[in-house]
């Protein structure tokens, strides 16, 4: 949901993603404890959460400026959710292809991997300081360091293009690494594996040695 969002309102917007995850999620709690699952679980929380987004940023002194884009990008979600790719060889997959959106240049590896695990993965600070044999407070620092980036490049959607890609893999790489490995040995004393995470990463990885750049051995 939070890569759904983040495609769509983009990375600089990474807080109001998370807010808007956290707030629809507790919605489902209290509406399906009353009225019971809907049909469609999946479709019902993203619905939510876009109309939430939508709702935020109408109050958002910004909101004239991205309106037009908004609705467009809006509109083609709904009426094709398999929209044509952007450009050749554009990674498909929304979550693979916001890890790549997560590696801006002027981030170090370790604070894109940091962004990655944290906005797309789900860790918690204290997980993320686990992987990198980190305090706590260092990886608060460096994803507040990251998030101020984004917010201050007044980018709206940031996509990686056909030529970014190859550049970027390095973290997408650890990213999807440290995925695994926090679910097949976890730093949770009561679950030792955490299949979702095992699973979620050899979807990706799988995903990436799919395309033509992620398929190549590293180097």
């Amino acid at each position: 949901m939070v890569s759904y969002l983040a495609k769509i309102f983009g990375l600089g917007r990474l807080d109001l993603a998370e807010d808007v995850v956290q707030d629809t999620l507790c919605r489902a709690l209290e509406t399906w404890s009353l009225h019971g699952l809907p049909d469609n679980p999946s479709a019902w929380l993203m619905r939510v959460a876009r109309n939430r987004a939508v709702d935020l940023l109408r109050r958002d002194n910004q909101f004239r400026y991205f309106a037009p884009e908004l609705a467009h990008l809006l509109r083609l979600r709904e009426e094709s959710p398999e929209e044509a790719p952007a450009f050749e060889k554009e990674i498909q997959d929304d979550q693979l292809r916001m890890m790549f959106s997560c590696c801006h240049p002027e981030l170090s590896t370790e604070a894109q991997v940091t962004l990655i695990l944290r906005t797309l993965c789900g860790f918690s600070v204290s997980e993320i300081a686990h992987a990198f044999l980190a305090n706590e407070d260092s990886i608060e620092k460096r994803l507040g360091r990251a998030r101020k980036l984004f917010r201050l490049s007044g980018t709206f959607v940031e996509l990686a293009n056909a030529s970014e890609i190859s550049k970027r893999l390095e973290a997408v790489y650890q990213a999807i690494y440290l995925l695994f490995n926090e679910g097949y040995h976890s730093s949770h004393s009561e679950r030792t594996v955490r299949e979702d995470l095992c699973f979620e990463a050899i979807r990706l990885a799988l995903l990436l040695s799919e395309h033509p750049e992620g398929k190549k051995p590293k180097t």
